[in-house]
């Protein structure tokens, strides 16, 4: 158990690094490069998942890289991202945060991060 708790601890100090530089990449690309909502959030969530997939094998998981399973990381992520990003789009388009991607992000993340963890727990970040 006590595997676990630290387990989700650094996977939200993780999640917490990479939900940086995903607002961060958002909020230059929205305001400082007048880039869309929604296509300054797709880069900016490419660019949070290769952070957090190096992160998260080093520094929660406690694997090597190499050994993590990037096609599995890669899949669970499509969905956590898809996830996130449907949340996002309805919030900021239509819903009560319309036009405040920034809180729009918070949600989609926090949404995205449970299905994350649980499947790269099982399924990417095994050691061999």
């Amino acid at each position: 158990m006590h595997q676990l708790a630290s387990q989700i601890v650094r996977f939200l100090m993780v999640g917490g690094v990479s939900f940086l530089v995903d607002a961060g990449t958002l909020w230059l690309l929205v305001y400082r490069f007048d880039v869309g909502y929604l296509p300054a959030r797709l880069v900016s969530v490419v660019l949070a998942i290769s952070v957090a997939f190096v992160l998260n094998a080093k520094f929660t998981f406690l694997v090597r890289v190499a050994d993590a399973r990037f096609t599995r990381y890669v899949a669970i992520q499509a969905l956590g991202a898809t996830l996130n990003f449907g949340v996002y789009a309805v919030l900021v388009l239509a819903g009560p945060l319309a036009g405040r991607p920034l809180f729009s992000l918070m949600c989609g993340a926090a949404v995205a991060t449970v299905n994350n963890f649980l499947f790269s727990r099982k399924y990417v970040y095994i050691p061999r």
